[in-house]
């Protein structure tokens, strides 16, 4: 990955800079990259610890990740190197991790010297057809998620490309905290499901999809009207983040997301990846939205058009992709 991501970075930055102060950003774009990279490898163990039944432990450390990266981040702001508060943050993720699975070691190290035995995993029949799904869906989700920035920042500047940055990073950190409530019941749901129990299956997802709904809506209530507040009192915070009109957009976004991604964790309990469309869709309508509201009408245009692609190809086809396979799983 770094092999990639580093020279294609570098391209860009050096392509699309705007006349101002000279910026050193190379290191901050080497050091991010190769945090990223480390922080790639610990995700798979994390999942797979909890799918072995270390879920809250899992959930601990998640918060223990967030928590350091934080602070990192902060301190690189307050002694005037913001550039490298992205790869701190990373970083700070990467080290409670690792400290976590360090405990862990008579656990996984044994693993890659274990023999199956008269039980091994036929991967290319369980693993791989639910896996290359997965992947592509994965993929996709950078052209849902990860493409303002860059195209803000080469039509529209540092500044316009800061405010989406640091906006984008209010609402995901809601929907962290809120999709938790769902994320460590994954593994229990796929063991539901393996025990045919649907009717706890559905009472418990239920139950925790209006807790996290309640969570997202009240957070971002919360963060909207500090944001309308500041800009009320003019406050020289407000031009950190984007206008009450985009951002409160933005935010009614990523509660639809949220439903979305709770019915395909609910879908992929069953081991099948029925979203692979709907993922493939979003891209591509996210994709051009992006480029052309972005490039002409800039940050309100292409809040606009996420808004769009999110509620009527996430929650309205993601909500009837989980209707229809909910149903025809539960009858058989």
């Amino acid at each position: 990955m770094p092999c990639i991501l580093i020279p294609a970075g570098l391209h860009f930055f050096a392509s699309n800079s705007h006349s101002g102060q000279e910026v050193a950003w190379r290191l901050p774009w080497w050091l991010v990259v190769l945090a990223a990279s480390f922080a790639f490898q610990i995700d798979p163990v994390l999942s797979f610890l909890e799918g072995c039944g270390y879920v809250p432990q899992v959930a601990r450390t998640r918060l223990w990740q967030a928590l350091l990266g934080s602070v990192l981040a902060w301190v690189a702001m307050l002694t005037h190197h913001g550039l490298f508060a992205p790869a701190m943050t990373i970083a700070g993720q990467v080290l409670a991790g690792v400290a976590w699975l360090y405990t862990r070691r008579r656990l996984l190290f044994p693993l890659f010297v274990y023999h199956a035995g008269q039980d091994p995993i036929h991967w290319w029949q369980e693993v791989w057809p639910f896996q290359w799904r997965i992947a592509i869906s994965w993929i996709c989700g950078y052209f849902i998620f990860q493409l303002f920035n860059p195209i803000l920042f080469a039509y529209w500047g540092p500044i316009a490309a800061g405010q989406m940055g640091m906006s984008l990073n209010i609402s995901n950190a809601l929907m962290a905290v809120s999709i938790a409530w769902v994320n460590t019941k994954a593994a229990p749901f796929g063991a539901m499901v393996a025990r045919k129990e649907y009717v706890k299956l559905d009472h418990i997802f239920f139950r925790t999809l209006i807790q996290s709904i309640v969570v997202s809506v009240l957070g971002s209530a919360a963060v909207w009207s500090g944001v309308i507040y500041l800009n009320v009192e003019q406050s020289r915070f407000a031009h950190r983040v984007l206008g009450p009109l985009p951002f409160g957009m933005l935010l009614l976004t990523m509660i639809f997301n949220h439903i979305v991604i709770s019915e395909a964790i609910y879908l992929r309990a069953h081991k099948q990846e029925k979203f692979l469309l709907n993922s493939v869709l979003a891209a591509l309508f996210m994709l051009f939205s992006s480029y052309a509201l972005g490039r002409r009408f800039g940050a309100i245009g292409m809040i606009s058009g996420y808004l769009g692609v999110t509620t009527f190809i996430g929650l309205g086809l993601g909500t009837f992709t989980f209707l229809k396979y909910r149903r025809i799983w539960h009858a058989e």
